[in-house]
């Protein structure tokens, strides 16, 4: 591990303007990688939110009943 650490280092010193960018580069992909296995998960548990609801609702399909007023 460190033989990793002194490569990153020995590069940062040597490239300093391409070091940051591969080093905010490389967080940009990690937080973009994140956010959208979030929405995923956010989109495979959402519809169990609305099961309890009175209105017929099918979420896969966007198909909605509602009471008529």
């Amino acid at each position: 591990m460190s033989s990793i650490k002194n490569l990153w280092q020995n590069f940062a010193d040597k490239h300093p303007g391409a070091s940051k960018w591969v080093r905010e580069g490389g967080l940009f992909v990690i937080v973009s990688n994140l956010i959208t296995v979030f929405k995923y998960l956010m989109l495979l548990f959402l519809p169990l939110a609305f099961a309890g609801l009175r209105h017929h609702i099918i979420w896969r399909n966007i198909q909605m009943e509602y009471y008529r007023l």
